[in-house]
């Protein structure tokens, strides 16, 4: 199986990294993507990414971190985005959930790193978190890359919509990133998404430390290693055995991230 998204590169996790990449290829977790969110996560993901074969980066600005994003950390993200270790752009997009956001910062810290994805030719790794009880991040991100579409894949980290927003998703190209609370008792729409979407849209992720799956939810940190249990959810969901949902969305994220492929050309397809 393939995590595409996992903090390794922030504490709890950083400290141990390596040895949370053992534990979850103990579990079937044979390939390991690292998201940075500034400057400082984006350095640390480079390098569990060059250290740790397994491993792989994404460099970006979360919108979170708008307010550091200026031409030196355009040009380092330009740089990072040549690392060969480096497999996409993110994570990026809007956040108005805590209410004290600046729209107009985070839009054109979005637009600015969409450019550089556009002159890199690397996919987007999308944050997308909505003020409590509405989707106006995920209607403005989805109305931004209609009007400019990003052409070298996108990836919605943490899917969180209505069918209807899947399926305009999906219809775009685009992947959705299944993670806890596809597995959470009451989350019965983000099961049905995950069982009607085209399996080829669909990949897997922890987002740990973060969103720790059933049955350790509200624990933390959550760790690469409970994967499986998303894989599970999702399979069930599908109707499905949980080895053929990892091989499909194995092969999902290599086509996602094309220097994944190349990266692990050689490496064990073991589930």
């Amino acid at each position: 199986m393939t995590d595409t998204h996992v903090h390794l590169n922030i504490e709890p996790l950083l400290a141990d990294a390596r040895a949370h990449a053992d534990a979850a290829e103990a579990e079937g977790v044979h390939a390991l993507i690292v998201p940075g969110f500034d400057r400082d996560s984006s350095r640390h993901a480079i390098r569990i990414a060059e250290s740790d074969p397994r491993c792989h980066a994404i460099a970006g600005w979360h919108p979170g971190h708008c307010a550091q994003w200026n031409a030196d950390a355009a040009r380092e993200l330009r740089d990072s985005a040549a690392h060969p270790r480096v497999v996409a752009i993110g994570e990026i997009g809007l956040d108005y959930y805590r209410g004290d956001h600046d729209a107009a910062e985070q839009e054109a810290c979005f637009r600015d790193q969409l450019a550089i994805a556009g002159e890199t030719t690397l996919p987007i790794v999308l944050h997308c978190r909505p003020t409590e009880g509405t989707w106006d991040t995920l209607d403005r991100m989805l109305a931004i890359l209609e009007e400019t579409p990003h052409p070298h894949g996108v990836v919605w980290h943490c899917f969180q919509g209505t069918l209807e927003h899947a399926r305009r998703v999906v219809d775009s190209g685009a992947w959705l990133g299944f993670d806890g609370p596809v597995t959470y008792r009451r989350n019965l729409e983000l099961r049905e998404i995950a069982a009607t979407v085209p399996i080829e849209r669909i990949l897997l992720e922890t987002d740990a430390p973060y969103l720790s799956p059933e049955p350790w939810r509200g624990k933390f940190p959550n760790v690469p290693a409970r994967l499986g249990a998303i894989a599970a959810a999702v399979a069930q969901a599908r109707g499905m055995s949980t080895i053929e949902l990892a091989l499909r969305t194995d092969a999902n994220a290599r086509a996602a991230f094309p220097r994944l492929a190349a990266g692990n050309a050689s490496a064990s397809a073991a589930i």
